[in-house]
């Protein structure tokens, strides 16, 4: 069996965790629910959280579950068309940035 510590998984995934958290945090300051307690990044598990009051309506809950699956989206989005844009002299760059847009796929997923 194959073991990857989890202060490495830790590492790889920071910025999905960071974007991740600041969308829930977004989310909530959007629909009106307050927020008490964010962390963005720390080891150990949860990796970052959002604490915040109670939801009254169901389009709130709904909003700021999915905002993560939205911003992050958008953001691979981004990062995929300025990839495609780069010029033929930068391939190995471009090779680079691709894999970057596949690293926000994986932690949509």
């Amino acid at each position: 069996m194959f073991f990857i510590p989890s202060e490495l998984i830790a590492i790889l995934t920071f910025p999905g965790v960071i974007v991740h958290e600041f969308a829930h945090k977004s989310a909530c300051q959007h629909v009106g629910v307050p927020v008490y307690e964010v962390c963005y990044f720390r080891f150990g598990n949860p990796a970052g959280y959002v604490k915040h009051g109670a939801v009254q309506r169901y389009g709130q809950a709904f909003l700021i579950d999915v905002a993560p699956l939205i911003v992050n989206s958008l953001l691979a989005f981004i990062i995929f068309i300025f990839a495609v844009n780069i010029p033929e002299s930068y391939m190995y760059y471009r090779a680079n940035l691709s894999l970057c847009f596949v690293y926000e796929i994986i932690l949509i997923v």
